[in-house]
């Protein structure tokens, strides 16, 4: 069983399709009914996984809801493509929004590693994958609160690794950089040129070349790669 948080996202979709296919049972996390009704549309096999519902801002019900799933369903996976984006100058970063995007980016994915990481709520060898962003990297104007709060559930990713190696768990975190997404097209309405592709030099990413790097990073051929940040950037970092 492989737990996909954020799984009705574009990215999520894709991710879900991927390992489908590959032949995978699916414990997939959504927030609204019409995540749910993406989800029912895109499997292949519903009857074969489990979907539930479950708001990540509600941080203190993360475990009510995800710890009994897990008990009955020990994974060996994990992808976390739970966020919330926020593009806002400094003069409109006020501290509840601040709160709102830290809650569900990084207090929410710190809460959800624990729950998983618990005994008997996974497999061993168990691979963690949070699908992050290059602002977390590189910042940039207006994003401030988003790119700070990936780079911090980042940098816990490099800490619980050197922590929870010992229960022979791995965590990695996959530096997205613009991705053509349902968000992407609503950000470029109205504009000609996206300045970010002057430097990510090799375009786009498709929703699919993340689910690629995701289905490595589960995998046994990554073993030996942990706590690491695996820029999908299209070059831009370089």
């Amino acid at each position: 069983m492989i737990l996909i948080t954020g799984a009705s996202s574009d990215i999520g979709l894709a991710i879900v399709s991927k390992l489908e296919e590959s032949g995978n049972r699916l414990l997939l996390h959504t927030h609204s009914h019409d995540g749910v009704n993406k989800l029912k549309t895109t499997l292949k096999r519903p009857h074969e996984h489990i979907i539930f519902q479950l708001d990540f801002s509600e941080v203190s019900l993360i475990f009510e809801k995800i710890e009994p799933l897990l008990k009955s369903n020990p994974i060996k996976g994990l992808v976390n493509c739970v966020a919330v984006r926020s593009r806002r100058p400094l003069k409109l970063s006020h501290p509840e929004h601040i709160d709102r995007v830290t809650r569900i980016n990084y207090f929410a994915f710190v809460e959800l590693l624990r729950i998983v990481t618990k005994r008997g709520n996974y497999v061993k060898g168990l691979s963690i994958v949070q699908i992050s962003s290059i602002s977390a990297q590189a910042g940039g104007a207006g994003v401030a609160a988003y790119a700070a709060s990936k780079a911090a559930a980042d940098i816990a990713i490099r800490s619980f690794a050197k922590e929870l190696y010992k229960k022979e768990i791995r965590l990695n975190s996959i530096l997205c950089g613009q991705v053509d997404t349902g968000a992407y097209s609503s950000l470029m309405e109205g504009k000609s040129h996206d300045p970010v592709l002057d430097r990510q030099y090799l375009g786009v990413n498709r929703p699919e070349d993340i689910s690629h790097l995701v289905s490595f990073l589960l995998s046994s051929d990554s073993s030996m790669i942990s706590g690491q940040f695996i820029p999908a950037d299209g070059g831009y970092l370089q």
